[in-house]
């Protein structure tokens, strides 16, 4: 979705620079769905490291 939304947003630009706007865009793509799925995965209340529980063994 948000590669269509910076496609149409700039049509009057060269084909180079709508490469770039797509790469952009599948990079922000990427990052929102390794974000989400790190929330989803992560446990509630998991704040700290693994490193940082190592006294609690």
């Amino acid at each position: 979705m948000w590669v269509g939304v910076v496609i149409y947003a700039d049509q009057g630009s060269s084909l180079w620079m709508r490469v770039v706007q797509v790469a952009f865009g599948i990079l922000l793509l990427g990052w929102a769905v390794q974000r989400a799925v790190a929330m989803l995965v992560k446990p509630a209340g998991h704040c700290y490291s693994e490193e940082a529980d190592g006294w609690n063994r």
